[in-house]
């Protein structure tokens, strides 16, 4: 049985080595001793290979072992005794144990360890070939891409579900609407962008795009958001699961576009509710320096982590300040940005003071305008105050919330109405129209709204 159309003559099992042995065509015996065996959690984390170059992210991993349980065994190298496949998932797997979390499905518990399941069997060629393979391991499976129709109907049966939460997928809410966002938007509708420089003072050229009032096909991506560390993860009160997400729900681009529009060289700002202070490591990046305040203690301790981060020649101070009473020296910034507080859309320490978390419409309104009286004292004579809030919707009806933060401010404080953008969120561009089911005709968008107010050279500030 040595024909050459044959390759494969017979595989026998042989149970008393406890390995399959293959015959092939050439008349070479070949033995394949692969097979799964347990060991000590412990002991699998000094097999790490230190030169691995994939990073992961642990939580996400965590959460589909909450799942679905450890289901995809590792790989061992016995001619090295490291690992060449499956490093996060025992990096994980270390630091559930050390939080002292469940012990997951398909892990045995030990007592003093965990035992976890891992191939062994297998003998690389060279250390060369093992670094390769390791590569290849984690590049492989995404060469291909993904079926993206397919991808969003199988995301989207997930998240209709009672019993699987959608981020124990590796896909958060955020990303199935963008992508179903990507899907809808008509493929021939590509507005241009304008450059063009009509007045020939080359400011569009200075700052990269058409001086438009809309500000569309927004990036979360760009040369900073790399730099923009993983905020903590917070707790989703309706289904019980863990929400991650990397800097502010606004979009990378739109911070950007804010920093290059409407600062000057030399310009020292202020942000007040900074948050997860992406405006002021953005605008740390491009070379301004100032001061961000907060009232959140979470808040506070992520943003020196941020802005330590983030590369570029500013220099920013973080400080706890109450947005309505910052204890700022008054005439002092050439620039305010405030972006939160949003209004009923996030909530971040949850306090008596979050004016994010308030249900109280008209008193949230009423401490913008007391915001803005702060924002007009700190600032120079001249200087610009910058505020970013958002769509919202009562019962599915748009209220005209930019109108009432518009006018609180204008009749609170000396601030003088400068600029007013709409730009896209594509975070939440979908997620009305998905989860409060309008009719198809009509109309479901969701915007922020980047409003921009000028201090008199001459005032009572």
């Amino acid at each position: 049985m040595r024909g050459a159309a044959i390759e494969i003559v017979c595989m026998v099992l042989c149970s008393y080595f406890d390995c399959i042995i293959v015959w092939y065509d050439d008349g070479m015996d070949t033995i394949d001793n692969r097979q799964i065996e347990y060991m000590a959690l412990g002991e699998l984390m000094t097999r790490l290979h230190p030169q691995n170059p994939k990073s992961h992210d642990l939580g996400a991993i965590i959460q589909s072992y909450q799942t679905h349980g450890f289901v995809a065994s590792g790989i061992l190298d016995d001619r090295t005794g490291l690992f060449l496949a499956g490093h996060g998932r025992i990096q994980a797997l270390d630091s559930m144990k050390r939080q002292h979390m469940d012990v997951p499905d398909g892990i045995r518990n030990g007592g003093d360890d965990w035992l976890v399941p891992v191939q062994v069997g297998y003998s690389s060629k060279n250390d060369v070939q093992a670094k390769a393979y390791i590569v290849a391991d984690n590049k492989l499976t995404v060469l291909g891409g993904w079926d993206e129709p397919a991808l969003a109907e199988l995301l989207q049966e997930v998240a209709g579900s009672v019993d699987v939460a959608l981020e124990s997928t590796g896909f958060s809410g955020d990303d199935l609407d963008e992508l179903l966002s990507d899907l809808n938007e008509p493929p021939t509708w590509k507005p241009d962008v304008d450059t063009a420089d009509p007045s020939g003072d080359g400011i569009e050229e200075l700052i990269g795009y058409g001086l438009s009032s809309f500000w569309k096909d927004l990036s979360r991506e760009n040369e900073i958001s790399k730099y923009m560390l993983t905020l903590p993860p917070a707790i989703d009160t309706k289904s019980g699961s863990t929400i991650k997400a990397q800097f502010s729900r606004t979009n990378a681009t739109a911070t950007e576009r804010i920093v290059k529009t409407y600062m000057r060289t030399g310009d020292v700002f202020y942000e007040m509710c900074c948050g997860w202070m992406t405006f002021s490591s953005t605008a740390k990046y491009f070379g301004f320096s100032g001061k961000g305040g907060d009232i959140w203690d979470t808040s506070l301790k992520f943003c020196k982590r941020q802005i330590l981060a983030m590369p570029g020649d500013g220099n920013i101070e973080v400080v706890y300040a109450d947005c309505r009473d910052t204890k700022e020296s008054t005439n002092y910034y050439d620039f305010v940005h405030s972006n939160p507080p949003f209004f009923s859309l996030e909530t971040y320490g949850g306090g008596a003071d979050d004016l994010a978390a308030t249900n109280d419409y008209d008193m949230w309104i009423n401490a913008m305008g007391e915001m803005a009286v702060e924002a007009c004292r700190i600032l120079t004579p001249g200087g610009l105050a910058n505020f970013v809030i958002n769509d919202y919707r009562d019962g599915g009806i748009l209220i005209p919330m930019h109108s009432d933060f518009i006018n609180s401010i204008l009749s609170k404080s000396e601030l003088m109405l400068h600029d007013f953008v709409v730009a896209e969120v594509l975070s939440q561009s979908i997620r009305f129209r998905k989860r409060v089911q309008y009719p198809a005709r009509y109309t479901v968008k969701c915007h922020e709204y980047i409003i921009t107010f000028k201090k008199p050279t001459e005032t009572g500030c």
